[in-house]
């Protein structure tokens, strides 16, 4: 799936198939005004990718329409399986409410330019956060980047192995 131009409102990922989905951002801009901008709701494995040469936006609401549901969307860029995010493209990601990017599951980042404003946690991945490449910049009001997931003693971590990251935020850094 490749997405190109503006849009307002929301695309909805939502495969019960096996394998991964892969949606490409090729000079794509998404602006919600109720929930997350890019919603993986349901797949094995999803990957971003940032094409090449290309600026995409993604941009949450100023208030999210569902926060009393356990696995409601609470970012500008949210997905409730495993994520990988990469290319060499650029994404800025702005979240006037909750988390710019957030993960239900792993998050991985393997490239791109990727600058997030975020009113609460920049950067999000229950059960791991990697960072292998790329160019991060975060600006969040609670933590720039997070794992939280304190049930299982093989995750709730954060990598950083390769990459770029800066970041400014009102709770933590990492």
């Amino acid at each position: 799936l490749t997405l190109t131009g503006t849009l307002a409102g929301q695309v909805a990922v939502n495969s019960s198939s096996e394998g991964e989905v892969r949606i490409v951002l090729s000079g794509a801009s998404i602006t919600s005004s109720t929930t997350a901008a890019l919603a993986i709701t349901d797949a094995d494995e999803a990957i971003v990718v940032l094409a090449a040469g290309t600026t995409n936006g993604l941009t949450g609401p100023s208030a999210f329409a569902d926060t009393t549901s356990e696995d409601a969307p609470n970012a500008a860029l949210f997905s409730m399986a495993d994520l990988t995010l990469g290319g060499t493209g650029a994404l800025t990601v702005t979240a006037p409410a909750e988390d710019g990017i957030a993960s239900k599951d792993g998050l991985v980042i393997t490239g791109g330019t990727i600058t997030v404003k975020a009113a609460d946690d920049g950067i999000r991945g229950k059960d791991h956060l990697v960072v292998t490449a790329g160019t991060l910049q975060v600006t969040s009001g609670g933590d720039a980047l997070k794992s939280d997931n304190d049930k299982d003693a093989d995750s709730g971590f954060i990598a950083i192995k390769g990459g770029s990251v800066t970041f400014t935020a009102g709770g933590d850094g990492l």
